[in-house]
């Protein structure tokens, strides 16, 4: 019995061990063709799962893991010729009236490879509309700096600063700074301008309530801040009627 059961378990070994030869030398599968979302050009995208974000200092959000979805996220900011476009498919009418005068010379003078700054966050939201796109939220912007470690510059924990623009020397061109990139190959994150985001600034910064529903989290730090306003962590609240050179 014992014997016959042992011929009967080497004889479907051989059949399966040939049965898997035959099955990898075939062309099975080799014409199968798998569809992916294509990602859309200029952007990267971002797999979603855990991800850390905060610090609990100062007014940085309270430091917590967040489980976000899988998003793409543009891996350049907007550039001066991309948003001059914007204007002229939309007519000037496209701009708030927030020191108009001054805010379009400003625009009109700026270097077309740098990113746009002396927006408001109503403009930003608009061009993001119009580019078929939307602004990130605050977790979405913060993950993407940090990556999955939850880094404290978008390189590394520790501030360096050959990775940026020299400080107070104004904004650079777009992309001069590779090595500045995130762990996701995003580029311009911290030392060049501020960044808009969808989120709401709510009470913890102490300001009159009544504020609250016009005050949007803005991240990262522009040109003249450094080291502590370029943390990926760092937030600050902004009016989504103003605008500076530095955002």
């Amino acid at each position: 019995m014992r014997k016959r059961r042992l011929i009967i378990i080497v004889f479907l070994t051989i059949v399966l061990i040939f049965a898997l030869i035959i099955f990898f030398k075939s062309d099975y599968g080799k014409n199968i063709v798998y569809k992916f979302p294509p990602t859309p050009e200029g952007m990267i995208y971002i797999p979603g799962g855990e991800y850390i974000i905060g610090s609990g200092e100062n007014f940085e959000a309270e430091k917590k893991k967040v489980r976000l979805k899988p998003y793409y996220i543009d891996k350049y900011p907007v550039r001066v010729k991309q948003f001059l476009e914007f204007i002229k498919a939309n007519g000037e009418a496209a701009l708030s009236d927030f020191e108009l005068g001054r805010r379009k010379k400003y625009i009109y003078s700026l270097p077309h490879d740098h990113p746009i700054t002396m927006i408001t966050y109503e403009e930003a939201e608009a061009y993001a509309r119009w580019a078929g796109k939307r602004l990130p939220t605050e977790a979405e912007w913060e993950a993407v700096a940090r990556g999955k470690s939850g880094m404290l510059y978008p390189w590394g924990n520790r501030w360096d600063e050959s990775r940026i623009k020299e400080r107070a020397k104004g904004t650079c061109g777009i992309g001069e700074f590779p090595s500045g990139a995130s762990v996701f190959g995003v580029e311009d994150m911290v030392g060049n301008i501020f960044h808009w985001t969808i989120t709401p600034c709510k009470t913890e910064f102490h300001l009159d309530s009544t504020q609250s529903g016009q005050l949007r989290i803005i991240k990262a730090g522009s040109w003249p801040y450094f080291p502590e306003y370029n943390r990926t962590t760092f937030r600050f609240p902004m009016n989504i009627k103003n605008s500076s050179a530095f955002l």
